[in-house]
């Protein structure tokens, strides 16, 4: 494992986002009835929407007709990857999948503490035009963190979640860069 694996020890991740394209069209309704769990009505929604309890964590799935597949709620990579497995081998009981080999990290989520209370109008006023701060409407402050799409959402009691990166090296790296400026 390299330093490039290991998440700064002031950040807990708490949610990775993963796609996967099986390469053919996907029966939603059909699988929707052989898979416990599931919910489908494209009248409401476009995708049938599977929930799976999988080591300790509640990924959830999202498998569009078109063969897309998005995974959310899982913790780690390798829980969301092992979910996959798990909804690739009950799909194919029920119908013929192309490919099951290219699932991508999309998103990831974290979490930590600054240590101290946050005057949120201050520091909006201090990063602006990266700062937006309506109280009215969320109880924290978005900051887009420069290089790349990075969002670090600041909340008054010195906690905070970055969002917006596919790699625990970016994650790393915004978060040393969040305690230098803050």
């Amino acid at each position: 494992m390299t330093k490039y694996d290991q998440l700064d020890p002031r950040l807990t991740q708490v949610n990775v986002v993963l796609t996967a394209n099986v390469g053919n069209r996907i029966d939603c309704a059909t699988i929707a009835q052989h898979l416990p769990n599931s919910e489908y009505n494209p009248r409401r929604f476009a995708a049938l929407k599977h929930r799976l309890r999988y080591q300790g964590a509640a990924p959830t799935f999202l498998i569009y007709p078109s063969g897309k597949m998005v995974c959310t709620g899982a913790p780690t990579v390798q829980v969301a990857m092992d979910a996959f497995q798990r909804l690739f081998k009950y799909v194919e009981k029920v119908q013929c999948l192309c490919s099951t080999d290219n699932i991508r990290v999309e998103n990831r989520v974290a979490h930590g503490k600054i240590g101290k209370r946050l005057n949120l109008m201050k520091l909006s006023h201090r990063f602006a035009p990266d700062a937006i701060y309506e109280s009215e409407l969320f109880p924290a402050m978005k900051l887009r963190l420069p290089h790349g799409k990075m969002c670090a959402n600041l909340f008054s009691s010195g906690k905070f979640v970055l969002t917006g990166t596919t790699s625990i090296a970016h994650l790393n790296e915004q978060c040393q860069r969040l305690f230098r400026i803050l």
